[in-house]
């Protein structure tokens, strides 16, 4: 069965024996694609949009609407809305599954990497409960995704305070520094926050995934990626925690994986670096 894909900034994806097609696809630079009425060959029976970028999350959401409108406007009015259910996460008797303290940890850093956790819990809630059409609760998710990188980035700074009192001041930048769990993925939502507090309010970024099967309607999904970052945001900072060589790498991960998927591994990450950091103490 036929099919095709409109990507990001206006790229239009089609299987291997079909890539001729390609070159004579309506493009833009600018994340347009002037399509009218139904602007692909009646032999395409179906269409995946993903429609996602640093922009206005209303302009993405109105746009992949217009996109779906123009490309299969019969089915406009058939798709289903695909969201999350059920009440937020209990506080007051978490479980935490990520950051389980060890039974004679000493560092109040462990508090603060139980905190990331809970936030990241009620972040990944309302990521899920956004409305992919209205955006109904994205403002909340953004608001809570953003918590998520205080907590995180206060959990450093706690363990930095603790251990430099036992070690002296200077000790901790370089251990951190060279400890294999400091990925790209901490890092990467470390300079969020530093940009955040101290240049500008960046925040995740949540796209649209529209899939329509022609003459049958489809389903309209919202997905959530952390945020673009740029080389010139990274020079607006005295010392950002990730290199504009990292960019790249960056780039693809966000990308290949959710915003929530990520912030879990960050969350990994930080517990083991405290759990080092108290064996050390």
């Amino acid at each position: 069965m036929n099919w095709l894909t409109v990507l990001k900034r206006g790229l239009v994806s089609v299987p291997a024996d079909r890539r001729a097609r390609r070159a004579a696809a309506p493009r833009d630079e600018d994340n347009e694609l002037p399509l009218t009425g139904d602007g692909f060959p009646p032999d395409v029976t179906r269409a995946r949009v993903i429609v996602d970028g640093p922009r206005d999350p209303r302009a993405i959401d109105a746009y992949a609407v217009e996109i779906i409108q123009r490309m299969f406007p019969r089915d406009a009015q058939r798709l289903r809305i695909v969201r999350g259910g059920g009440p937020p996460p209990s506080l007051d008797s978490f479980e935490h599954k990520v950051s389980d303290v060890p039974a004679d940890a000493k560092l109040k850093a462990w508090q603060k990497v139980q905190e990331t956790e809970r936030r990241l819990a009620v972040a990944t809630w309302a990521m899920a409960r956004t409305d992919p059409h209205s955006g109904e609760h994205r403002v909340l998710a953004e608001d809570l995704v953003g918590a998520y990188f205080y907590a995180a980035e206060a959990t450093v700074q706690v363990l930095k305070e603790e251990t430099e009192i036992v070690r002296g001041k200077g000790w901790f930048d370089p251990w951190l520094a060279a400890h294999p769990q400091n990925t790209i993925v901490l890092r990467g939502i470390r300079t969020i926050r530093t940009l955040a507090v101290h240049v500008e309010d960046i925040r995740s970024s949540s796209g649209i995934s529209i899939s329509v099967v022609r003459g049958h309607g489809g389903t309209v999904t919202r997905f959530w990626r952390l945020p673009w970052l740029t080389p010139e945001a990274l020079r607006a900072l005295k010392s950002p925690k990730l290199k504009e060589t990292d960019l790249d790498d960056w780039k693809k991960l966000r990308a290949e994986w959710p915003a929530g998927h990520l912030m879990e591994r960050a969350l990994t990450d930080l517990r083991q670096i405290v759990l080092d950091a108290e064996n050390l103490a």
